[in-house]
């Protein structure tokens, strides 16, 4: 339990300087960008309205730390905690599955959101297995995918259950700016490896290490003849 005077005690990051081997400013900012998301970040992360974050800060659901600042923990908690509670089911008709689908011409679409409400039920701990089986599967078609010289697309979430082929795909108009890859990209910006993935603890998801070998694998065959 928190004691009344945790924010009276003084963290001193030139101690941090001698640990890490970097500035205190860099210490900070590192901290803040991993550690911290601010009011557009959250909205983003759960595709809802700025009127209903500040609901759920006036409900006493989520705490801001500054102004514009939230605890990325704290923020996925409250996630888990809705999805464990039936509350997204009930209130907003929303499930955290299916989060991936393969298309007609065998590129694969992943709806961002459910994507990571599924990662963050595994980073959290949830008894539930079924959400890192689910990844498990969608780290299977992403591979699948590559192999077969497609391309993944993440995408919003309203739109996704009716979309089925390409064709729809392009339609629809939500795929994420930004956010197709194919095996290259994949690779070289290391989706998998990157600092993000550690602090989502994407690891944890019971096929990641295989996964990340085959898409390693599949790079060095067809680009670099290995």
């Amino acid at each position: 339990m928190n004691s009344n005077h945790d924010n009276d005690v003084f963290i001193d990051l030139k101690l941090l300087e001698k640990v890490y081997g970097i500035s205190s400013d860099n210490i900070l900012e590192l901290i803040i960008k991993q550690h911290a998301l601010s009011t557009q970040e959250v909205i983003d992360r759960f595709e809802i309205s700025k009127q209903r974050l500040v609901g759920l800060k006036n409900q006493g659901y989520l705490k801001e730390v500054k102004k514009g600042i939230f605890l990325r923990e704290e923020v996925e908690l409250l996630r888990k905690k809705q999805a464990e509670e039936g509350r997204l089911e009930k209130f907003n008709k929303y499930q955290l599955m299916p989060a991936f689908k393969t298309l007609d011409t065998g590129d694969t679409i992943i709806n961002k959101l459910r994507f990571f409400d599924c990662l963050t039920m595994v980073r959290t701990d949830s008894k539930d297995q079924n959400y890192n089986l689910h990844l498990k599967d969608a780290f299977s078609a992403i591979v699948k995918t590559f192999e077969n010289d497609k391309k993944i697309y993440f995408t919003k979430h309203k739109g996704f259950d009716e979309v089925s082929t390409f064709q729809e795909l392009e339609k629809s108009g939500i795929i994420i700016p930004d956010a197709d890859y194919n095996l290259k990209r994949f690779y070289e910006e290391k989706f998998l490896e990157k600092t993000e993935a550690k602090i989502l603890n994407m690891p944890k998801i019971i096929s990641y290490q295989k996964t990340v070998e085959a898409v390693n694998q599949l790079y060095k065959l067809k680009y670099v003849g290995i």
